[in-house]
């Protein structure tokens, strides 16, 4: 099948998944034994972080592919110069305006963030406090940026415990839509308050996603 136009989905695939692993995260700390970048056995890799600290961790999305939307046109083009009708192009709907689709309206393309999972472990000690956010900012010439928060700063599900296992914890995005708005970088950050005589290990942060790229 071959169309002069292009071929578009309207609905999203809803099984996209992505790690980041410490190698991926942003970090902020006073000095650079506030955590350690540890291989704990083959296969696991973790930022392991110190006693009495509080630290920031960050994972900008900015390596992943965003869309701007599309608008939606259903007038596909048709024909061609060879063929038992010589006629390309549109559909001629002279007269006929109520059959002409709105083509400002964007079709949601892209990303849209659902949920982001923390995988770590508390040790000897619970953590004074940990808690995450989710924000997008906007930048434009001229102009300061501008940071709206999508999901406050909070535990937001995060527990403080000590573990035997591992604490994989799933926090559900209050708003979930299509990033469609164009010179915009969304970043998720976490802060960990490690107590006197406690660590914390931070193995990975994971998202899923509903994308469309068609």
């Amino acid at each position: 099948m071959h169309t002069s136009g292009i071929y578009q989905q309207d609905t999203p695939f809803t099984d996209g998944f992505m790690t980041f692993g410490p190698d991926e995260m942003l970090t902020s700390f006073a000095a650079a034994t506030d955590a350690v970048l540890t291989r704990n056995a083959a296969g696991s890799w973790s930022w392991t972080q110190i006693a009495s600290k509080t630290n920031i961790y960050a994972i900008p999305l900015t390596p992943l592919m965003f869309r701007l939307g599309f608008a939606q046109d259903i007038q596909e083009q048709f024909g061609g110069t060879v063929g038992p009708i010589a006629v390309a192009g549109r559909p001629p709907f002279t007269g006929a305006t109520q059959l002409v689709p709105s083509t400002t309206n964007k079709v949601p393309k892209g990303l849209k963030l659902l949920d982001i999972i923390v995988n770590y472990v508390v040790v000897t000690n619970p953590l004074t406090a940990i808690t995450c956010r989710y924000d997008r900012t906007l930048f434009a010439e001229g102009s300061a940026p501008a940071v709206t928060n999508i999901l406050a700063s909070a535990a937001n599900g995060l527990l403080t415990t000590v573990t035997a296992g591992h604490s994989v914890k799933i926090t559900g995005l209050p708003t979930q839509i299509f990033e469609i708005v164009d010179l915009t970088n969304m970043i998720f950050e976490l802060s960990i308050q490690t107590p006197a005589g406690g660590t914390c290990q931070l193995f990975n942060v994971q998202m899923h996603f509903a994308f469309n790229h068609n």
